[in-house]
C-alpha cells in the first residue's frame, strides 16, 4: 500500500468480492507491505495508519518491516533486502 490507497475501500472491495464468491477473506493471515519511501513506510509502522485521516490497522494485521520477506501467491516481495529464499 502507499499513501495514496485508502484501506477501507480496499477492505470494502474485498469484503464484496467474498460475499459474492461465498469465500471468506482470512483477516488473521493478512499482512500490509508499504510502498513508498522510508519515512512513510516508518509513519505507517509504527502509527499503524496509511495516512493521517485513515482508521487505524487491526493489530492482528501484520505490518511488514524493510528486509522482511513477504510471500504472496508463489511470489516474493520485499523493500530493501538482498536475500532470496
Amino acid at each position: 500500500m502507499n499513501k495514496e490507497n485508502k484501506r477501507k475501500l480496499l477492505e470494502n472491495i474485498i469484503n464484496t468480492l467474498c460475499k459474492a464468491s461465498t469465500t471468506r477473506f482470512n483477516q488473521e493471515k493478512t499482512k500490509i507491505l508499504s510502498i513508498d519511501l522510508p519515512e512513510y513506510r516508518k509513519y505507517v509502522e509504527e502509527n499503524r495508519k496509511t495516512a493521517k485521516q485513515e482508521i487505524s490497522i487491526p493489530n492482528e494485521i501484520r505490518i511488514m518491516k524493510d528486509r522482511k520477506i513477504l510471500r504472496t501467491l508463489g511470489s516474493y516481495i520485499e523493500n530493501k533486502t538482498k536475500e532470496l529464499i
